[in-house]
Formats: structure tokens, C-alpha cells, sequence
């Protein structure tokens, strides 16, 4: 077997991963057969992998590999390659590859459009999927959220039947996230977008983050750099002009890539301030995610009116500025922020969102590791909100407990506006006792959405 599309029983080690899921949803719209195994909690994917009716064992045991199976997926969470699943289809002789191969091989034969960028990715790589769709182009798609609300589902392959010889063609495209974590932190530490040969990139931001990968910014810059010149001549490649990291690239861009910069510099290709937008989902960081998608828009030829009426009725993603309900007329929101600048944005869109509303956050910081080396930011960053509840560092699997880092000095750093809830149960007590002019709102990369789990919240 040479390529993913020869398969026939695929299995998928942590299924239940944003980015694990949406590419099952792919794979079974091509009519592979699926299994998959995952730890026993839930996670946002429950809704759409239940739809689908994959089977998935609990935990990870080298019996869980079908006798049927002639692929191996797995992510590079839950010991990446060294996984016993993943051990035990080697020693059978099973091809076994990780997400980002695999994600990268079911994009080949589409033309690939992949959004890039350290925050943004997914409700750009989303609001342009729908885009496409609206304008009748009928795109395959892999976006790392539970659900995007348009589509009902996180991933979607299409395949397109000729009205002439009523065969399957390969022809459209492919919105894919392209992220640039490690392949398998593991063993594998080149970018997970390296697996991607997209004909358009669409770059939303370049900020440091994952220093267990990249132990100074300006690898990460030339890691990026690397991955916009794998473009042909001709192909674009939007970036976000107020970003000066990603200037700074542009001279060493090659000559023949077209690109277009969006934002509020004035040198910019495409102003954000030029374009009226009207958007359900608030926030300048949105307005400008909706731009990245309507410069492809543009670009492909779509209508500008059809590209505009098409973002004014995207209505987001599970976990970006999701409403959660309300309790005694209290407000509930939840939101993947996990860096500063992402904090910083979706502190910005709460209060456009609920003007005059005192801003509560909780956060939930995402390993020790991004904790420590952003520590300045995160605290700039939450000092923003009104009042500030801090979870314990959600830790990953991937590294080992660093105490010369904790909730606790974020919390002594920030001032009395901050305190410590070491639990999710915690923070469920007290988010039923904030006052009637709050509005809160939940952050962060981990579990901390599941408060509102057992909250007597109206919908």
C-alpha cells in the first residue's frame, strides 16, 4: 500500500483530538473503514465522532489494533510513535504514519489552500471553508475544533462526481489548519505543516510560543520562512501586514510568490478599515481573520458581495467565543486563548460583545514550558480583565512538572485583581456566585470548558 487512499481499515491512536477527529470525518466520507482509541474522558469531539459511529477503545493496548487494520494513525500526544499501539502495528508489519503525514497525503490530488499562524488558524481556516462553500465550490476542509457550526462537522473530503463520466474526480480544494508543532515531540521535531504542499498559504499572526520546540524565536521565524518557500511561482501567500515579524520575512520571500498583506498599516495590500464587514463574531483579531479569508476569496475569483454575504453568516466554532448560555442573566463564554496575544484579543471582543459588563476570566494555563517562557505576557495579558481566576497549569503529557513555575506566582504577579482556583470544580462554585453586572468567560488550551459540565446554564 503506497498511499492513504488504497486503505480500507484504518486505526486512529487519540482519536478524540480536535485534530485527530476532523481528519476521522474526512476519512470516512471516502468510505474507510474506522477504528480508534483514546483515553477515557470526554472531549469536544464527543458530538461528531459519535454521529459517525467509530468504534473507539479506551486507553491504549497493543489489542486494540484490529486484525483487519492495514493503516496506523497516531498523534504525537500519548507518546507519539512509541505508543504501544503504534509498536505493536510495526512489529505486525502495519504502515504506520502520523496525523501530519496523514493530513498531508489526503490533501494530495486537492489544491491545497493552508492557514498558518500562532492563533487564528482555525476560525480563518473555518470562515474560509464556509466562504468556498457559499459560493458553490463545494471544499474539503480539516479544521481543529470540536465543530464548526456552519458545517455541523470539523472535517469534511468531497469528492466530485464528473456529470460527464459520473467518475470521482480529485479536482477542488482543501482548507486545511497547518500547524507548526512538532510532527512527534517524541522523536520528530520538524513542523507538522512540513507534510502540507499547499498552492495558497494564508499566515494570521507569527508570535513565539512552543518553546519545548523552538528554543528561540528566530528559529521559528525561519521555520515559517521555510514553509512559504515551498510556493511556486505565481502562488500566494497572504500575510498579516501588521504583523512585524512576518514583514521582516518578506524579503526573503522568493521573487515569484505573489503577496498580498491585510491589515491596518497603511502599506498594507488590503486595509481591514476598506472592506465593511458584518460579523457575528466580535472582536478586532475576527475582523481581521475575516479579511485573510475574503483576500483568497478575491483571489479565486469569488464575488465580492457573495464573499461578504457569506462571512456575515459564518456563526463560529465550538470553543472560539462560544456562548455557553446564561445563569440568573449572567452571561457564560468559552475560548481556546492559551498566549497572551490570544487573551489579549478575546479580552478586546468580551467587552465589544457585553459593553459595561465587569470582565471576568478564568484561565487555565497550558503546560509548564509556554507558562514560563511567556510569563511576562500572561500577566500583562489577564491584568486586562476586571477580575482573574487562575486554574493549575494543565499539564501535557509531553513534559514533566517544572516547579520553578506555578499558578500561584501568576496570580501573586498579577495583584489582587487575581486568585487562585486550583480546580474546575473550583471554579464551578465560583462562577455561581459572581454578581449580576459580570460577564465571564473561560480560556484556555486544556479541560477548563467542562465547568460548565454540571452549571445550570440557559441556553
Amino acid at each position: 500500500m503506497n498511499t492513504l487512499f488504497e486503505a480500507k481499515n484504518i486505526h486512529l491512536v487519540g482519536i478524540k483530538g480536535v485534530a485527530m477527529a476532523s481528519l476521522a470525518q474526512c476519512l470516512d466520507d471516502i468510505g474507510i473503514t474506522l477504528t480508534g482509541s483514546d483515553v477515557k474522558e470526554d472531549f469536544v469531539t464527543k458530538e461528531v465522532l459519535s454521529q459517525r459511529g467509530i468504534v473507539i477503545s479506551t486507553g491504549f493496548a497493543p489489542g486494540n489494533v484490529p486484525t483487519s487494520c492495514d493503516l496506523l494513525v497516531y498523534t504525537g500526544a500519548h507518546q507519539g510513535k512509541q505508543n504501544a499501539e503504534v509498536q505493536e502495528a510495526i512489529r505486525r508489519g502495519i504502515r504506520v504514519m502520523s496525523h501530519a503525514e496523514a493530513l498531508g497525503e489526503l490533501m494530495r490530488g486537492k489544491k491545497g489552500i493552508s492557514v498558518c499562524g500562532t492563533g487564528g488558524k482555525s476560525t480563518t481556516s473555518a470562515m474560509l471553508a464556509w466562504t468556498l462553500d457559499s459560493a458553490g465550490m463545494r471544499p474539503s476542509f480539516s479544521v481543529g475544533v470540536g465543530k464548526v457550526n456552519n458545517f455541523g462537522v470539523s472535517g469534511r473530503y468531497t469528492q466530485i462526481h464528473s456529470q460527464e463520466t459520473d467518475e470521482i474526480s480529485k479536482s477542488g480544494w482543501f482548507v486545511a489548519e497547518a500547524d507548526e508543532y512538532a510532527v512527534d515531540p517524541t522523536e520528530d521535531h520538524r513542523p507538522r505543516f512540513i507534510y502540507q504542499l499547499p498552492g495558497i498559504i494564508v499566515c494570521t499572526n507569527l508570535n513565539y510560543d512552543h518553546p519545548d520546540i523552538y528554543p528561540t524565536f528566530e528559529m521559528m521565524k525561519e521555520t515559517f520562512l521555510a514553509f512559504f518557500n515551498t510556493l511556486e511561482d505565481g502562488e500566494l501567500l497572504v500575510l498579516n501586514g501588521d504583523c512585524e515579524a512576518l514583514l521582516s520575512l518578506i524579503p526573503k520571500i522568493k521573487k515569484g510568490v505573489h503577496v498580498v498583506t491585510v491589515g491596518k498599516n497603511k502599506n498594507c495590500t488590503m486595509q481591514v478599515d476598506s472592506i465593511k464587514l458584518s460579523l457575528q463574531v466580535p472582536g478586532n483579531h475576527n475582523r481581521q481573520n475575516a479579511l485573510f479569508a475574503y483576500a483568497v476569496g478575491k483571489a479565486l475569483q469569488i464575488d465580492s458581495e457573495k464573499i461578504l454575504q457569506a462571512l456575515a453568516s459564518y456563526t463560529g466554532t465550538m470553543r472560539r467565543f462560544e456562548p455557553k448560555g446564561k445563569i440568573n442573566g449572567i452571561s457564560y463564554y468559552d475560548d481556546y486563548a492559551h498566549t497572551p496575544d490570544e487573551i489579549t484579543a478575546t479580552i478586546q471582543a468580551l467587552r465589544e460583545r457585553e459593553p459595561g459588563k465587569k470582565t471576568v476570566v478564568a484561565f487555565q494555563p497550558h503546560t509548564y514550558s509556554r507558562t514560563k517562557a511567556l510569563f511576562d505576557g500572561f500577566v500583562a495579558s489577564l491584568s486586562l480583565a476586571d477580575e482573574v481566576f487562575i486554574l493549575d497549569i494543565f499539564a501535557s503529557a509531553r513534559e514533566s512538572e517544572d516547579l520553578s513555575v506555578s499558578s500561584q506566582m501568576l496570580v501573586e504577579a498579577i495583584g489582587e485583581k487575581a486568585k487562585l482556583v486550583p480546580t474546575i470544580e473550583d471554579l464551578r462554585i465560583v462562577f455561581q456566585t459572581v454578581t449580576a453586572e459580570c460577564v465571564c468567560i473561560t480560556m484556555g488550551a486544556g479541560d477548563i470548558y467542562k465547568v460548565y459540565e454540571h452549571m445550570q446554564v440557559d441556553k
